[in-house]
């Protein structure tokens, strides 16, 4: 039987270039191994070698999030999304030599669980924006509308919905 073969930092630089496939599946495998804390604030406060380092943080999580919401990535976020990836290769390496990346680790329960958690993440965000609690039964009633508004009622169209939400708050904070 012959050995499966083992990626390399090489292999990675290669793969993601000229792929924006690749580079935002590399994206959302460093999200995936942050932090409960450190995916809530787009941050990297654990010396643990998982995930996005200090500097790329809150990039790629705000580009994971875009993603987990169903967005495309522009030019722009797509470059940035690519000096990510190309940064961390060797860790992305032992992420690709861990598991085929065509599989959802923990199956259909852990997808749904990271969903969950994903949209939490982002009813934090607009409780730390305004400061306050929001009501949650109001607030999931004004992403359902706007999800259906968009066509789109899937847990990623909801995730996308609340993140638009966000993105509006944001920009009248402004």
């Amino acid at each position: 039987m012959a050995a499966e073969k083992q990626f390399t930092k090489k292999d990675i630089l290669a793969l993601v270039r000229d792929n924006p496939s690749a580079v935002q599946r590399g994206i959302l495998a460093l999200y995936e191994r942050q932090g409960e804390d450190e995916r809530a604030y787009g941050s990297a406060n654990k010396r643990n070698s998982a995930g996005f380092s200090q500097g790329t943080a809150p990039e790629g999580t705000r580009l994971a999030k875009a993603l987990l919401a169903g967005r495309r990535l522009t030019d722009h976020q797509l470059r940035a999304a690519q000096d990510i990836v190309e940064f961390h290769a060797g860790q992305l390496a032992r992420i690709a030599n861990e598991q085929a990346a065509s599989t959802y680790p923990g199956g259909e329960t852990a997808r749904l669980a990271d969903q969950r958690k994903m949209y939490d993440d982002v009813v934090h965000d607009i409780e730390k924006l305004l400061g306050r609690r929001v009501d949650r039964k109001k607030f999931n009633y004004t992403v359902k509308n706007r999800a259906e508004g968009r066509g789109d009622t899937s847990p990623e169209g909801m995730i996308g919905a609340a993140q638009e939400i966000l993105e509006d708050m944001q920009a009248r904070k402004k």
